[in-house]
């Protein structure tokens, strides 16, 4: 055996008798009743129930004309399928995609190759949104105080609003990424002076755009182009996976990462990972340095000031790992040159940010690597964590009369510390739009179900412009309306349907003789043919950001720090309802129906902590009973929690799931929180994980080679696809008569002596 062997859990690598015995079983006992009572098999009913409604629901095509993205639809064949373009947003960030249907039944999500985010490819979450839209436990009637009531009912209630000129009237939506609905909000704060809207998420782009201000004077977006960096340094963004919910980045990174002849050696990217926990982007970087998140920020001071971006800064350095690893850092991005890269997650404050971008900046980067565009936002909402609390503060004053809350599950997702509920229960006229009844449609006095993406017209726009018209693949199963028709209402909009409101807005930015063949193909093309932003001149202000580092206070080293992720399955509690989502594994702790305390080995150790073990993290007021899974790679005396877990009411599938990491997550914590305590309960709880299901028979779990050995052999790769068969971990398997896993046995001739493993009732 030749390279490095990798492991695949703890226990194979200290090659503990329980792993053994995982491996001679190949899958544990009883491993489908892992689960407490009877969550397993009340999440196949339902994943059954909802393709069952898939075939029974009624399959309505919406009255108003769609259009397919591929040809043939005049001459309409039942049972064929077409495709038809549309978009989904999630986090700030949107996916363009295509749509399969058949007999006018939505049934296959995919990425659209002409959309500049997708390039062909959509996400987990995106092709698992389907079975959202199929959803029995989905919200189906209007409720008044929890009882149900009419669409009627609600609609001559919300015209009976006394709104006078907004000075009680609060919107709460979630970010606005559709340019129709930006119009309307433009509408109605126009018609209401008083009244302000808020846009609220529990993983947004705010720091991202705090940080573009700092740096450049205007709050905006930068664009990375993977695809033209030679190096490039991730400061805390897994890029990868799912601090962008999009395609765009993993197809631009992997474009120089597929070696295929000799010369693509030449533009390999070559990729840094700075970053407290194991994520998919650390996991294929060529050097990764784990720390706290919030030692991110001195790291990256430190690379500025190394770099002759921030002169004058003394160096920390991290230790004597991480001054090796900033060298080469500094080194190589210095090489680079104008294809370098320097890229930050949303986790870390917005000076980092503008670091990157000064950074950038000193490379010649931008313009090459990095590009500004011109967004279409119009600056007139709160945002973020403390645009909600101050709501939050308001509506607990009697300083909000009436709340339009227009998507989202604040109740649920909102800081522990602004206490939304509460402060909900003070608000006279509360409406809640959203696809389930969930915790926030229970504590409002209005609740209206909220048309899925699949069954709604809309549209949504990248932060650079390229722009989607959301059209319908089926009538509405429930009767679910829009945030533009709830806000069209309140308002008494001209148009009041989703589909007049969007086409309404878009017809009119166009020549009066091309309307109709223009609409015509944005539906069929997926984008509305627009020219796309061009990139901003922008000019990096060095003193700006030196000021912003110098007004930084320095990070308190106290006690254990946590930080709160999205969940790979559940996201923020979106997908907690989606079966499918339940049952894949996370792709890095393998986790299915649940979450966990992630801490290293190292800490797990000093805590005296196994697998299983539930602790209560506690600061101050706040505490959080979890139970912990050591994760290899993780940072010492460093917790992460994923979100989307602990649900009240999250239908059949996702209530009482996991643990609530939202108990102890605040507007100062809101990303990284340090002084937490570890103390652990002398509980247990059963994880579900398959990282051990599926023996891999002594064959390696990746085969690897460096740039050398490929030049010198690029057979290299192949040669290593057979390895040996660790005797030593499988003493009970006899390899002596030739046998190799995997190959076809002559069933007649089996003797029934068990030597090569294989389970014979012959």
């Amino acid at each position: 055996m030749t390279g490095p062997k990798y492991w695949r859990s703890l226990d194979e690598l200290a090659g503990t008798p329980e792993f053994k015995q995982w491996v001679h079983r190949e899958f544990p006992e009883n491993a489908t009743d892992m689960l407490e009572g009877e969550s397993r098999r009340t999440v196949l009913k339902v994943m059954a129930a909802s393709f069952g409604l898939a075939g029974l629901a009624a399959c309505s095509r919406p009255v108003e004309h769609i259009l397919p993205n591929s040809k043939g639809v005049d001459n309409y064949v039942p049972g064929q399928s077409y495709f038809y373009g549309t978009a989904m947003s999630l986090g700030g960030h949107v996916q363009g995609l295509l749509v399969e249907t058949h007999d006018g039944r939505p049934t296959k999500i995919e990425g659209n190759p002409d959309h500049p985010t997708s390039l062909g490819a959509a996400t987990a979450l995106a092709q698992a949104s389907i079975l959202n839209l199929y959803d029995p436990d989905r919200s189906r009637t209007v409720l008044e105080g929890g009882k149900d009531s009419t669409w009627a009912k609600f609609e001559a209630a919300a015209k009976g609003l006394s709104l006078g000129d907004g000075s009680g009237l609060r919107f709460l939506s979630e970010t606005v990424m559709s340019p129709s609905l930006a119009s309307l909000r433009a509408a109605a704060l126009q018609k209401f002076p008083k009244a302000k809207w808020v846009e609220y998420e529990s993983f947004n782009r705010e720091n991202e755009r705090l940080g573009c201000e700092i740096a450049t004077g205007t709050p905006g977006y930068s664009r990375a182009r993977y695809d033209n960096a030679k190096v490039i340094v991730s400061l805390d963004l897994d890029f990868l996976n799912l601090d962008i919910p999009a395609p765009l980045a993993t197809k631009l990174f992997a474009k120089r990462r597929r070696v295929e002849s000799e010369e693509d050696l030449e533009k390999l990217t070559r990729l840094y990972m700075v970053e407290s926990q194991f994520s998919i982007t650390g996991s294929n970087a060529d050097h990764r340095l784990r720390v706290k998140g919030s030692a991110i920020k001195q790291f990256a001071m430190d690379l500025a000031a190394q770099l002759g971006a921030l002169p004058g800064l003394n160096v920390v350095g991290n230790g004597d790992r991480g001054a090796k690893f900033l060298a080469a850092v500094v080194k190589d991005l210095k090489a680079a040159g104008k294809e370098g890269l320097v890229v930050a997650g949303p986790r870390q404050p917005a000076v980092v940010h503008a670091i990157a971008h000064l950074i950038n900046s000193q490379l010649g980067a931008i313009g090459t690597t990095v590009e500004f565009p011109k967004g279409w936002d119009d600056g007139k909402s709160l945002k973020g964590a403390a645009g909600l609390k101050s709501l939050t503060t308001e509506m607990s004053n009697g300083q909000v009369s009436t709340l339009v809350i227009l998507g989202g599950n604040p109740v649920y997702t909102a800081p522990a510390d602004v206490q939304f509920g509460a402060a909900l229960s003070k608000v006279a006229a509360s409406i809640h739009l959203g696809q389930d009844a969930d915790e926030t449609a229970a504590a409002a006095k209005w609740h209206v179900p909220e048309a899925h993406y699949l069954e709604s017209w809309g549209d949504v726009a990248t932060v650079f412009g390229a722009t989607t018209i959301q059209q319908p693949l089926i009538e509405p199963l429930h009767g679910g309306k829009t945030a533009s028709e709830i806000v069209a209402l309140l308002i008494d909009n001209k148009e009041k349907s989703a589909h007049d409101i969007v086409k309404a807005y878009w017809t009119s930015q166009w020549p009066a003789a091309d309307r109709d063949k223009t609409w015509k193909k944005a539906l069929h093309d997926g984008l509305v043919p627009t020219k796309a932003a061009d990139a901003l001149k922008v000019t990096i202000d060095a003193k700006k950001v030196a000021a912003a580092v110098a007004a930084e206070p320095k990070a308190a080293d106290t006690g254990v720090e946590v930080a709160f992720v999205p969940s790979a399955t559940a996201w923020d509690g979106k997908f907690s309802n989606n079966g499918w989502m339940q049952e894949a594994p996370d792709p890095m702790t393998k986790l299915v129906w649940g979450n966990a305390a992630l801490i290293s080995a190292k800490t797990a150790a000093a805590k005296n902590l196994s697998d299983g073990d539930v602790v209560t993290l506690a600061k101050g007021n706040l505490k959080l009973d979890v139970a912990v899974r050591v994760q290899p790679g993780q940072a010492d005396d460093a917790v992460t929690l994923g979100l989307g877990y602990g649900r009240m009411k999250s239908g059949r599938v996702g209530t009482d799931v996991g643990f609530n990491a939202g108990l102890i997550r605040t507007t100062d914590d809101f990303w990284y929180g340090s002084g937490f305590s570890i103390t652990p309960t002398g509980k247990r709880h059963v994880h579900a994980s398959t990282q051990e299901h599926g023996a891999m028979e002594g064959r390696p779990i990746v085969r690897e080679a460096t740039v050398a050995e490929y030049k010198k052999n690029p057979k290299t790769i192949e040669e290593r696809q057979e390895l040996p068969v660790l005797d030593s971990l499988y003493p009970q398997r006899n390899y002596d008569q030739g046998y190799q896993w995997g190959m076809a046995i002559d069933l007649t001739a089996c003797t029934g002596c068990n030597a090569c493993v294989v389970a014979c009732t012959a």
